[in-house]
């Protein structure tokens, strides 16, 4: 019985030595990669969450929440295939650094545009502004999001068992 145990545990420990799940945090740049991404994967959320919110508050219309979120959704949906082409021709790195710089001149604005007052209720048409930097937002999203996908296979040594 003892020895059917220890048996069967060598056979999970052997089957858990082949899991390579985590070994792309052997690498250093990955590390620094994924730490900043969670970073940046935050405050997208973040991002779209207060938009969503604010326009419902501007406006107290649900369907223009909905479009509002929309318009991020559809020039991703639209332009990915591109960005992945585009992706293919220049430097990632460059790419995703252009796309970070980009999100934070969209925050930058809708900061400005809401510290000023102009974003608030008493005008009811500044959600058009959401609308446009959701769209911006999108465009961006269609380009970076496959250059993300495409930099992590440079960075994991390929081995052969």
């Amino acid at each position: 019985m003892n020895d059917q145990n220890s048996e069967s545990h060598s056979g999970f420990s052997n089957l858990l030595s082949k899991v390579r799940t985590f070994d792309s945090f052997k690498n250093s740049s990955f590390r620094y990669y994924f730490l900043g991404m969670v970073g940046q994967w935050g405050a997208m959320n973040m991002q779209m969450v207060t938009n969503s919110l604010l326009a419902y508050r501007v406006t107290g219309s649900a369907a223009i929440l909905g479009v509002v979120a929309l318009a991020n959704a559809i020039p991703v949906l639209v332009l990915s295939l591109f960005g992945g082409v585009v992706t293919d021709r220049v430097q990632k790195k460059t790419l995703l650094q252009i796309g970070q710089i980009a999100a934070m001149l969209v925050s930058l604005i809708i900061g400005f545009f809401l510290s000023n007052g102009y974003l608030s209720v008493e005008h009811p048409e500044s959600w058009l502004l959401l609308l446009f930097t959701s769209i911006f937002q999108g465009i961006v999203a269609a380009f970076v999001m496959p250059a993300r996908q495409s930099i992590i296979p440079n960075w994991s040594a390929v081995k052969s068992y």
